[in-house]
């Protein structure tokens, strides 16, 4: 089994440098649309996965990860402000009516909780190629992942367009040879540029009564 994590690790540095990225030092955190586990590996003892497809969760399982079947597009089965961190990575774009899931993550996170959403941005990827890969329903541009954010009252609200596969790069980054600083200023300069996936970051905000005040 260790052979098997350690396999997926190299397979996957981009994953990695994403991790690295938006969640080091987040205490409890959420992986919806799981999978088989390969954002989970990079810390089981914080991160625990939820996911609807039954043969992926099988894997996970296997992997020893602290993963469950949930049906995503209903109420999710946790209690309000339970996470410090969401990833709802490759999900929103497969999704009939992605707001409703954006609405539960903001209850499910803690106060000053951050969302991670990533997926495919149709104004660069295509609508063809968009539509082409298996399960795509619901498209998003930088712009719309920015609105979904700031309608569900997420704030400090960051999105930017990323490209994970560069050859080469993210090797010397997800192995530690190049510090995360540099990256986010390659980031800044090239993947900003020519990406064809979004991601947006937001924050929950950090008192409820006052929230639910203004309401």
């Amino acid at each position: 089994m260790e052979a098997y994590t350690n396999n997926l690790c190299k397979n996957h540095i981009h994953k990695k440098i994403y991790f690295e990225k938006y969640f080091k030092g987040c205490k409890r955190i959420l992986d919806i649309g799981c999978g088989r586990g390969n954002f989970i590996q990079f810390a089981p003892d914080k991160i625990e996965g939820c996911d609807n497809e039954l043969r992926m969760l099988k894997i996970a399982k296997e992997r020893r990860f602290n993963v469950k079947f949930v049906n995503i597009r209903k109420r999710l089965p946790y209690p309000d402000n339970t996470f410090d961190a969401i990833n709802l990575k490759e999900v929103i774009e497969h999704l009939t009516y992605p707001m409703e899931v954006i609405k539960e993550c903001y209850r499910i996170l803690k106060p000053k909780g951050k969302l991670v959403i990533l997926t495919p941005d149709i104004s660069r990827l295509g609508v063809e190629a968009f539509y082409n890969a298996l399960g795509h329903t619901s498209p998003f541009t930088k712009e719309s992942v920015r609105s979904i954010l700031v309608f569900n009252k997420f704030k400090e609200v960051n999105v930017v367009r990323w490209q994970p596969y560069v050859f080469g790069v993210n090797t010397l980054f997800g192995k530690g040879y190049l510090p995360m600083w540099i990256y986010n200023l390659f980031e800044k300069l090239i993947l900003e540029r020519f990406g064809k996936e979004v991601v947006g970051v937001g924050y929950k905000r950090g008192d409820n009564k006052k929230e639910k005040v203004s309401q």
